[in-house]
């Protein structure tokens, strides 16, 4: 009869742990809906100039569901609740999207801030750029301080002879010449010529050590000035054309 009271007692107890357990489950704060795993921050990690900022987005919201944006250190970066970021001291921080559906949180996602110094001057390495047509170069700068996170922005003057990605790869397109920009966000910026050249000429200059680099470089920045003429000129005609009546049409 003992054994049989002992066996009940450890029944009864095991049946009051399981029966715990089940309320704990009930009662936990963050639940897992299938429709969580689709949700997601644009980024998650961005590294920003100080006093910059950049709007933090959540994709793949289902009806119903709200966010709610938070900082773990607002005087490294703010975050308002639209989503937009401003950096405000150097350093690094946490931000957090709390996603919740009926008043209880489905996900909770999370961005790495990381505030730096702007910078202050910008130079290309390369004065002058050589490359042949339908060839890819990538452009060296150098940014100071040498701790900045600003990027230099690049342009080309003309973008039918190259044009130039957001991380400094040049794609010649066409033979000729032209200004490539490297820019910072004071202003300043630096520049470099790039000719583009045909594949023979190209290996022309590369083989023969008595090629004449200089004559080369004349020659084109001569052409490409006739060629802007030529083209100013012809958009100046059309322009009268179109402004002065003809002798028939007065009458």
């Amino acid at each position: 009869m003992k054994r049989k009271g002992s066996q009940n007692l450890i029944l009864l107890f095991s049946l009051a742990l399981v029966f715990a357990f089940m309320i704990s489950l009930i009662h936990q704060p963050v639940v897992a809906y299938a429709d969580s795993l689709d949700i997601k921050l644009n980024v998650s990690s961005k590294t920003l100039v100080k006093d910059k900022t950049f709007e933090l987005k959540v994709y793949n919201l289902s009806d119903g569901q709200t966010i709610s944006f938070k900082s773990d250190d607002t005087d490294i970066a703010s975050i308002d609740q639209d989503g937009l970021i401003t950096a405000n001291a150097v350093g690094t921080c946490t931000v957090t999207a709390n996603v919740k559906e009926d008043g209880r949180s489905v996900v909770l996602l999370t961005c790495d801030i990381t505030v730096g110094l702007p910078a202050i001057s910008v130079k290309l390495v390369q004065p002058t750029i050589f490359i042949m047509a339908d060839k890819q170069v990538m452009l060296k700068t150098i940014l100071q301080p040498w701790n900045t996170v600003e990027t230099a922005k690049y342009s080309g003057f003309d973008t039918d002879i190259i044009s130039v990605s957001a991380g400094g790869r040049i794609t010649a397109r066409n033979v000729g010449f032209t200004f490539l920009f490297a820019s910072i966000d004071n202003g300043k910026y630096d520049l470099c010529r790039v000719f583009v050249l045909d594949e023979s000429t190209y290996l022309d200059m590369l083989e023969n050590p008595d090629f004449d680099t200089e004559g080369l470089m004349r020659d084109m920045i001569l052409q490409k000035i006739a060629a802007d003429q030529a083209a100013k000129a012809k958009e100046a005609a059309d322009a009268e054309a179109v402004v002065t009546p003809s002798a028939d049409s007065a009458e």
